[in-house]
């Protein structure tokens, strides 16, 4: 009997944790609205986004979509006939209506 007595006492004592997460002021939170799906916010990422190594194969793909050369680093897109067209570092030559869908903008 003892040992469950102290065991009492000594949960007793024990501080609380503390919580990890604070929960938002009550009024700040609000419910989707009905028939809408949850959004993410978070920024696209480049696996999403269907990249082709040749510029056949993505024309074989988008299939009446426009192919542009995606710079994979700085989300830009190039277009056919820019000089930057199949030739930065990193990128691959992908939709134009799917990269932008997925955060990509064309080049100024």
């Amino acid at each position: 009997m003892c040992f469950l007595t102290a065991v009492a006492v000594a949960e007793a004592q024990a501080p609380t944790a503390a919580p990890t997460a604070m929960s938002p002021p009550p009024g700040t939170l609000h419910a989707p609205s009905s028939g809408s799906a949850a959004v993410s916010t978070s920024q696209p990422t480049t696996r999403a986004l269907a990249r082709y190594k040749t510029e056949a194969e993505a024309k074989q793909a988008c299939a009446g979509d426009t192919v542009v050369w995606a710079n994979t680093s700085s989300r830009v897109l190039h277009a056919s006939g820019d000089k930057y067209y199949g030739h930065t570092k990193r990128g691959a030559y992908v939709c134009q209506s799917v990269a932008q869908n997925a955060g990509y903008h064309l080049a100024k």
